[in-house]
């Protein structure tokens, strides 16, 4: 379900008009970004699943990021841009994790209703 809002989230950001002035706030991203933060946290406590809380924890400091620009803190565009990519690939990294323990634990049910 993570992963579906996810890709939700990343085909509705397409549809977002393009600013190439990062010092000014997209607020349509930051809003799908905020929904699939409440996603992520919903999950996380109904769950016992700990990439769940890194998903969540790595979507809120996308987050952050964008609400630094809302702010008016101005950071400068670089960082805004590598804080917001590495805070990705952490969010991507935790769902291949969890994705991979899932399919042990499917594959280790499966073998215990062999037996």
């Amino acid at each position: 379900m993570g992963a579906a809002a996810y890709a939700l989230v990343f085909l509705g950001s397409l549809m977002v008009p393009d600013s190439s002035d990062l010092s000014i706030p997209q607020w349509g991203l930051m809003a799908m970004d905020i929904v699939l933060l409440v996603v992520f946290l919903g999950l996380a406590f109904h769950s016992r699943r700990a990439w769940l809380v890194w998903a969540s924890a790595f979507q809120a400091l996308i987050v952050t990021v964008h609400i630094l620009v809302a702010a008016n803190l101005r950071p400068p565009s670089d960082a805004f841009a590598a804080a917001y990519n590495m805070s990705n690939y952490g969010l991507l990294i935790a769902m291949a994790v969890g994705t991979f323990w899932a399919w042990q634990e499917r594959r280790a049910a499966a073998m215990s209703e062999k037996r």
